[in-house]
């Protein structure tokens, strides 16, 4: 028997295959001349219908050069069901989405099956591609799938005509209009009276669902044809001129798909220039995403970025709700910062001064940026009065507070408004004393030279009240920086008074008072009646049988059971600590009263700011 033979039915009877080197290029070869031959009979005939689509995973799997294997399967595929009496081929068939069949392995030679002839009804393939197309609806692989309907229209357009008629028909036009568009695409091509008059009813339909169906078809027809300007132009205005904006996202969907595979350099020229002409800021949520794939994909396929920055420009407010065109965003923004970090600033600015994307996390961006911004551009992103350029600036400070530096001469420029506008914007993101201190710290070679005597009063309250509210994190590391402004240092003086005061009540033998009244008498009765209901509860729970443990500690620790107290013993180890807002705790609602009194003062800064 022959190698192949064997290797298959060892593969059809789960036997394992003993796949040396030598044996590969033995069953590859004998492949190779069966493809030559067109005898797959004897193959055929050795694999059962029930077996068949495992062993073809099993094959293709097995094999370096996908090409030529898949090519062999997919022979052997279609020979398999002619093998087979007529009225068994379609439960053949349908077995490929049968939940013990890895749909998608089989999936990867269904492009090159669809290249035969067949003599199954119209009625049949609607209803397996419809069942295909659920099944690989929410799937990434799933042009494995719509890459096979072109191929078997181009080989079966009187089926498929009929398939086209029945599809439009359907009730889930959501399902069957990927597949209907294909073949209207691909029939326009091929046959193009057949297909005239289902043209026009979809074109004037009032159904948006039937027009999407017509102007998406275009993509078939174009991929097959020697494409004009002229014709692509026609379609495109065609759509953007359609009344209704759901629709308009095809004609830049159309033009995104015809630039990865078009090689027309006139064609990609002309795509390009339409999209600098007809991105707005008008266009929706979806066409925006489009638009960015599609700057994507020119920019690696040219290797120039000239001209980009005008689209990027037109698109203008992307809204924060669209997190996978921001991402896009970031993905260009990266690539631009790696393939052209010279141009990279004037991008990043056309970018930053029209969107908001500060809203999506990327660290990975995050992350390049902060290693490549030089300081001055930093410094100016930081101090802009452009919102978005500020707040983008504003969020890396936060989360990277100690590896950010300022340059001093560009500080010494801006002025009062907008440094106060800045210091306030940073206070509502700022929740712990070290990212304060060290904003008053890289601000305060210009804090001495401010004018403004509000925001001079506003600047030492907050100081004073954040060095109390975290002493480790605010005062400890203010005061021990050796340059400190004038300012702040006064502001410190004050501060170290207060402390003064409040260490000399810390060895006091009773920190606290308490003074009878009857509602601290409530308190007790309140207390008394939980414990005792505490104390039922554990009788009739696991409870009883848990130790209590309560463990005592100040700079040694020990622990306290009901057997007694044990011996202290020094910590062997310290692990992180987190400082709790002092003033925030005893107060919290004047804290958010005072959050809500900044956030008024921020709006009238900004339109302050305008105004200027």
């Amino acid at each position: 028997m022959k190698k192949i033979h064997q290797y298959i039915n060892n593969l059809q009877n789960g036997v394992s295959n003993n796949l040396s080197e030598d044996n590969i290029d033995i069953i590859y070869n004998e492949m190779l001349a069966i493809i030559k031959s067109k005898n797959y009979k004897s193959l055929v005939d050795l694999i059962t219908k029930e077996n068949f689509y495992s062993v073809a995973i099993d094959i293709h799997f097995d094999f370096l050069d996908k090409e030529k294997c898949d090519d062999f399967l997919s022979k052997l595929w279609y020979e398999k069901m002619l093998s087979l009496p007529l009225d068994e081929r379609s439960e053949f068939l349908l077995k490929i989405t049968d939940k013990n069949v890895n749909t998608f392995g089989i999936l990867v030679i269904f492009e090159k099956f669809m290249y035969n002839k067949f003599e199954l009804s119209s009625e049949f393939f609607t209803q397996w591609f419809i069942e295909i197309a659920k099944f690989v609806k929410n799937d990434m692989a799933n042009f494995k799938f719509y890459n096979g309907i072109a191929p078997f229209t181009e080989n079966n357009p009187d089926i498929a005509l009929d398939i086209l008629n029945k599809l439009i028909d359907h009730s889930n036009l959501e399902i069957t209009n990927d597949i209907a568009s294909i073949i209207l695409g691909t029939l326009r091509y091929i046959k193009p009276e057949c297909v005239s008059i289902i043209e026009q009813l979809l074109k004037t339909s009032n159904k948006i669902e039937k027009i999407k169906l017509y102007y998406m078809s275009f993509l078939s027809t174009f991929y097959r044809k020697d494409l004009t300007c002229t014709e692509l132009q026609i379609i495109l205005d065609q759509i953007i001129n359609t009344e209704n904006i759901d629709i308009q996202y095809i004609a830049f969907l159309l033009g995104y798909k015809l630039s990865l595979y078009n090689k027309n350099e006139k064609i990609l020229n002309f795509i390009f220039n339409w999209y600098i002409k007809n991105t707005n800021i008008e266009l929706s949520e979806q066409t925006k995403y489009y638009c960015i794939l599609f700057v994507e994909h020119f920019m690696q396929k040219n290797k120039n970025i000239s001209g980009i920055d005008k689209i990027l420009s037109n698109i203008k407010n992307i809204s924060e709700n669209s997190k996978g065109t921001i991402h896009k965003l970031y993905l260009l923004l990266n690539n631009i910062l790696q393939h052209y970090p010279k141009k990279f600033k004037k991008f990043f600015r056309t970018v930053l001064a029209n969107n908001d994307i500060s809203i999506v996390q990327e660290d990975y961006f995050l992350n390049n940026i902060i290693k490549s911004l030089d300081k001055n551009f930093y410094t100016e992103l930081f101090f802009s009065s452009n919102y978005n350029e500020r707040i983008f600036a504003q969020k890396i400070y936060i989360q990277n507070t100690q590896s950010i530096s300022l340059n001093k001469s560009l500080m010494m420029k801006i002025n009062d408004t907008i440094l106060e506008l800045i210091i306030k914007e940073l206070l509502l993101s700022i929740y712990d004393g070290n990212t304060f201190a060290k904003l008053i710290i890289d601000i305060n070679s210009r804090i001495d030279t401010i004018k403004n005597k509000n925001l001079l009063d506003f600047l030492e309250e907050e100081i004073i009240y954040q060095c109390i509210n975290y002493r480790e994190g605010c005062f400890n590391t203010l005061n021990n920086n050796k340059k400190n402004a004038t300012f702040v240092k006064k502001c410190l003086s004050k501060i170290v008074n207060h402390f003064n005061i409040i260490d000399n009540f810390k060895d006091s033998p009773s920190l606290n008072f308490n003074f009878a009244d009857s509602r601290s008498a409530i308190l007790k009765g309140i207390i008394k009646q939980n414990k005792e209901v505490q104390d039922q509860v554990k009788d009739k729970s696991l409870l009883s049988f848990v130790s209590n443990v309560e463990l005592i500690y100040g700079s040694k620790h020990a622990h306290r059971t009901t057997e007694g107290l044990s011996e202290s013993a020094p910590f062997q180890k310290f692990g992180a600590s987190y400082e709790i807002p002092i003033l925030d705790s005893i107060n919290p609602i004047s804290q958010l009263l005072k959050r809500i009194y900044i956030d008024n003062d921020i709006k009238i800064l900004r339109d302050k700011i305008i105004d200027e």
